[in-house]
């Protein structure tokens, strides 16, 4: 009786071990890269001559890449563009930290965000996109375009879940009718187009 429970326990075990592999395996993602001239350093792979990235639903595509196995992290440069589920960005060069799925785009950064209604295009130096929730940092000076609305702050927070974007800093919001708002901190809601603002606030309205 003794060795028979012994044994189930054991076959418990190994069955548990087996499963959480299995977990594992299905959780690791696939990376695919597509270069015109590939070469390997080391740690290091480095693509030339055109470049893809494919990972779950992203596609980035540019001209040169660095990828560091060990880090996971690739730097890519000249033309860069992503795709993915929520909209596109391009920008000069971008850093991928691909297990954290963070992207740093920088240089020319423009975006497009696909929204529950439409959409708003973003342009920036400088854009952290964290995919796991598809929220982004936007910093050194923003201007967002949305529904006939001009946005300005010299940083600027989305919540995907939210849809809400929150500037800080120099913060200007322009209405389509000339109507506008200055201060240095604003959250405006992108589903209803409400916004409140605080910080020195000053507002021209048309009469």
């Amino acid at each position: 009786m003794k060795n028979i429970l012994l044994s189930l326990l054991l076959l418990l075990l190994i069955s548990s071990v087996l499963l959480a592999e299995e977990d594992m395996a299905e959780k690791k993602e696939s990376l695919i890269m597509k270069v015109g001239h590939f070469e390997k350093k080391e740690e290091k792979i480095m693509g030339t001559g055109g470049v893809i990235v494919l990972k779950a639903d992203i596609e980035i595509t540019a001209k040169e890449l660095i990828y560091y196995e060990k880090e996971k992290r690739a730097e890519i440069s000249n033309d860069v563009h992503l795709v993915h589920d929520k909209g596109e960005i391009s920008s000069n060069t971008m850093e991928a930290w691909l297990e954290d799925d963070q992207y740093i785009f920088q240089g020319n950064v423009r975006m497009v965000q696909n929204l529950t209604d439409g959409k708003f295009n973003l342009m920036s130096p400088y854009l952290l996109l964290f995919k796991e929730d598809n929220s982004f940092q936007a910093k050194r000076g923003v201007v967002i375009e949305y529904n006939e609305r001009t946005m300005k702050g010299e940083e600027v927070i989305y919540n995907d879940q939210e849809e809400t974007l929150e500037l800080i800093g120099n913060v200007y919001i322009e209405e389509e009718n000339g109507d506008w708002v200055r201060s240095e901190r604003a959250v405006f809601y992108l589903e209803t187009e409400e916004f409140n603002a605080e910080g020195g606030v000053e507002l021209e309205i048309k009469i």
